[in-house]
């Protein structure tokens, strides 16, 4: 409905969070903020304090840090993966969470841990109070098999059926067909 997230790349254009926080306040089309996409477990302390931040200037607003899904290796969350998610909900306490798993990610890749990551969160946020969003896989690429109507049809109820109170995607091809050829 025109509604927009202002997402954490903003930060690395040279802002921080406390300009984020005030880049275009008066519209009433803006939604909240998207700090962290897939942080790793040492990195929830420094979310945490902006996290509070935005929460006390805008209550109203979603602050919205996307955790990793469980198949990632320790070695790069630097923790165990329950280490993680129980991390994350103690520190950042959220009203809205959300977590990548993209179940047609690969094409020898079959979603074997959905439905666990998804069960994982939904019990979570229950005992946290907390909303879940969801992120629907709409992309293909080399590396991906092609997303069929009826795998985005299957994501979408089950991330309703556990709970999802809203749902996001993004599409990482550029809407030229050369330069993804190009870019691979």
């Amino acid at each position: 409905k025109g509604n927009f997230m202002l997402f954490k790349d903003f930060n690395s254009m040279g802002y921080d969070y406390k300009t984020l926080a005030d880049f275009h306040a008066e519209d009433a089309k803006r939604i909240g903020f998207f700090l962290w996409d897939e942080p790793k477990t040492f990195q929830l302390d420094e979310l945490k304090i902006q996290y509070d931040f935005l929460r006390r200037k805008y209550p109203s607003m979603i602050s919205l840090v996307n955790i990793f899904p469980s198949y990632v290796s320790q070695s790069l969350l630097k923790s165990t993966y329950q280490e993680y998610i129980d991390d994350y909900f103690s520190k950042l306490q959220p009203a809205y969470a959300s977590l990548d798993n993209y179940p047609c990610y690969r094409k020898d890749y079959n979603g074997t841990t959905y439905y666990h990551d998804l069960e994982m969160m939904r019990e979570k946020s229950q005992k946290n109070k907390c909303k879940i969003l969801g992120f629907v896989q709409v992309y293909s690429s080399d590396a991906m098999r092609d997303v069929s109507g009826s795998d985005l049809a299957w994501q979408v109820n089950s991330l309703l059926a556990y709970g999802s109170k809203g749902l996001f995607y993004f599409y990482f091809r550029h809407p030229v067909v050369a330069i993804n050829d190009l870019t691979k």
